[in-house]
């Protein structure tokens, strides 16, 4: 699953900071937020065996998840 927007994207040089806790961008410091969004998408995504990566958009921010497989029940 990948959800992705158009707006301004990541500032440059925060990479994966952007999934710990607390981090913000200095462009974005006086915006409302606490910087909680993408690091509660990263733990709730760990905690259910879940993959979160940025992948390279153009514009914006992408974030997607891979779940694993469903494990089948044996007949």
């Amino acid at each position: 699953m990948c959800v992705r927007d158009t707006g301004p994207g990541l500032p440059e040089g925060i990479g994966d900071a952007a999934f710990s806790r607390f981090v913000r961008g200095d462009r974005d410091r006086a915006a409302p937020g606490h910087g909680h969004g993408l690091a509660l998408v990263q733990a709730i995504a760990t905690r259910h065996g879940a993959r979160l990566c940025r992948p390279g958009v153009a514009r914006g921010l992408a974030v997607e998840l891979a779940f694993p497989p469903l494990a089948t029940p044996a007949d």
